[in-house]
């Protein structure tokens, strides 16, 4: 009756949501006329990212790919989520648009420099906020690889944030036509999207640097 997604067909949902979430990305540079985001855009869009995220797993279960898909999130006994199990469901999201929130906040307020060290006079090291990010994103991949492993080892097919937030995700009746399709169509967009940053590269960073990043300067080792 309630058959438990399997890793293919969520690894189908995720490249489906990925190819939204650049998708968004890209809308929104060009709504600000910018080739690049600055630390308040990325972090604006994170924040409304994660948003619709929570906002369409709390109202259908579902978001853009698992509705390509045809999977469902659920509470552990197969009822509908509530708002503490999306929240703890996209608790990671949250604390990594809220980090980069933050990162703003410190940088515009000129706590921190744009390569994260601490300015002016501090008891704590200056590289604490630099190193805190580097353990972040160590954490953040620790926990990918986590997910899958937990997957795959549980009948039910939980992940580590099912488990987090008593859900699980099932296979509804009648799966949607043609949903390879849409699987395929956003890993060619998401392809096309590393391209096309990877290959413009050098001109991302020369943008960034004429307007006083200091990183973005050591990159390409000039002084503006």
């Amino acid at each position: 009756k309630h058959a438990p997604a399997g890793f293919w067909i969520r690894s189908g949902s995720l490249i489906v949501d990925s190819g939204f979430t650049f998708g968004l990305l890209l809308l929104l540079m060009a709504f600000f006329g910018k080739q690049t985001f600055d630390y308040w855009n990325y972090a604006g869009y994170l924040l409304l990212n994660t948003g619709i995220l929570i906002f369409m797993l709390k109202r259908w279960g579902q978001s853009f790919g698992k509705m390509a898909m045809g999977i469902k999130v659920v509470r552990a006994d197969y009822e509908d989520v509530g708002w503490t199990n999306v929240i703890l469901r996209c608790l990671l999201e949250v604390l990594q648009a809220l980090g980069y929130l933050f990162r703003a906040v410190a940088i515009t307020s000129g706590l921190v420099n744009s390569g994260l060290m601490l300015t002016g006079t501090s008891f704590l090291p200056p590289e604490t906020l630099k190193l805190a990010s580097g353990h972040f994103h160590s954490l953040f991949l620790f926990w990918t690889f986590s997910e899958i492993f937990v997957l795959l080892t549980n009948r039910r097919r939980r992940a580590l944030h099912d488990f987090l937030a008593g859900t699980v995700v099932v296979v509804e009746k009648e799966a949607p036509a043609y949903r390879w399709a849409w699987v395929t169509g956003s890993f060619l967009f998401i392809a096309g999207f590393i391209w096309f940053s990877m290959t413009h590269m050098e001109f991302m960073f020369q943008r960034l640097a004429e307007r006083g990043d200091a990183s973005s300067q050591r990159v390409i080792g000039e002084t503006y």
